[in-house]
């Protein structure tokens, strides 16, 4: 074997040896950096206290076995239409009979400093079936005011066709707003069980969501898009909502830990979609001119929040 190729093998070995050496090193300080959490002798609430890391000092009850639920869009009945068009102080219309338009004759204001509970007295009694939304989020870059539906007394996360959008103005008065529902939902057999709260919260951590120094501030159980079926069906799954530091919102498949991730394009496609369907609206023209500009407005927002 010549000189120049023994040089070479000694170089490709002293190059494996590094590249081992290294990867031990990045090993070594990944334990170190999370001492506690391949720890048996500590319990997850251990952990968490080792780390500095807060929880609710009352978690919510562990829940039985569950299945999965499903549900289709609903469309609007004519009685319900009937309903819609008699709203006061509302130019009302719909969509292909699954999303009610609608725009305030006069807007109506929010007092300054509402709390969450008046946010939803005051929108809930301007439109219909007001028992099955909840006030989720104010979206202050837009100005609009988010509510989920909910089905089996939890809320569906982040769902195009359970969604009632609330439009306000630079003087946070109502001007409008967009309302899309799912129909009655049905469940198979199949029933799961449901990971602890305790145990959505050590998800959390395992998936690097949260750190040391944070705290989960509050937990609730509601359900997220899983899957969309063939025949336009949807699927849900029982999922954990955990708020950190009273500010930030996680979600955590209830049956899976599985962290879903972050739905920060979430108005911005919602204001898409509702400027397609608002765009085929043929026997109010006036109003659909009006919506489509609001709507307009908002993207403008959008984008400009972008750019900075």
């Amino acid at each position: 074997m010549q000189w120049g190729q023994i040089k070479t093998l000694f170089i490709l070995c002293f190059l494996l040896l590094d590249i081992y050496l290294l990867v031990l090193f990045l090993e070594k300080e990944q334990e170190a950096d999370r001492p506690f959490l391949n720890n048996p002798d500590l319990s997850i609430e251990e952990t968490l206290e080792q780390e500095k890391i807060g929880i609710p000092d009352e978690l919510p009850e562990e829940l039985p076995d569950e299945a999965f639920i499903q549900a289709n869009q609903k469309h609007f009945t004519d009685e319900e239409l009937d309903r819609i068009t008699s709203l006061e102080n509302q130019k009302v219309t719909n969509v292909n009979k699954n999303m009610i338009v609608s725009i305030f004759e006069e807007p109506i204001t929010l007092p300054e400093k509402s709390s969450e509970e008046a946010i939803e007295q005051l929108v809930k009694s301007n439109i219909l079936f007001p028992e099955e939304f909840s006030f989720e989020y104010w979206d202050t870059d837009t100005n609009i005011l988010v509510f989920f539906q909910r089905k089996n007394e939890r809320a569906i996360y982040f769902n195009q066709n359970a969604l009632l959008l609330v439009y306000l103005n630079d003087d946070n008065e109502f001007v409008a707003y967009t309302q899309s529902m799912l129909g009655e939902p049905e469940s198979n057999n199949d029933k799961k069980s449901l990971i602890s709260p305790i145990l959505a919260i050590d998800t959390l951590y395992e998936e690097n969501q949260l750190f040391s120094g944070q705290a989960v501030t509050d937990m609730d159980i509601g359900y997220y898009t899983m899957f969309p079926l063939d025949n336009g069906t949807q699927v849900f799954v029982p999922t954990w909502k955990l708020t950190v530091d009273e500010e930030r919102d996680l979600f955590v498949n209830a049956t899976e830990r599985l962290v879903y991730p972050n739905n920060e394009g979430f108005i911005e496609e919602a204001i898409n979609r509702n400027l397609e369907r608002v765009r085929l609206i043929k026997d109010q023209p006036d109003l659909k001119e009006e919506m489509v500009n609001i709507l307009l407005e908002k993207y403008e927002v959008i984008n400009r929040s972008e750019e900075e």
